[in-house]
């Protein structure tokens, strides 16, 4: 139970950071790079669809980085007594 609820919030947290860093990449595109996004598509795209499946993608990898890891660390995590 312990390694679900573990990797349950590192897919959360980074879900929450794939999208952030998304975001970010657009905030770097539009105002660092001098890209302009005059109907605001790009932003939408970016906060509806991009940043979404940044976040799906990178908690994925996490939880289940998590789960391996805590799996590793105690060789009888899925048995019950």
């Amino acid at each position: 139970m312990r390694i679900l609820a573990v990797m349950l919030l590192a897919f959360v947290l980074g879900a929450t950071t794939g999208w952030i860093l998304a975001m970010g990449l657009y905030t770097i595109q539009t105002g660092w790079l001098g890209v302009h996004d005059h109907d605001g598509g790009g932003a939408m795209a970016y906060g509806l669809i991009i940043g979404p499946l940044a976040g799906l993608f990178l908690g994925t990898v996490l939880a289940a980085y998590a789960g391996l890891r805590l799996a590793r660390t105690k060789p009888d995590a899925g048995r019950q007594p």
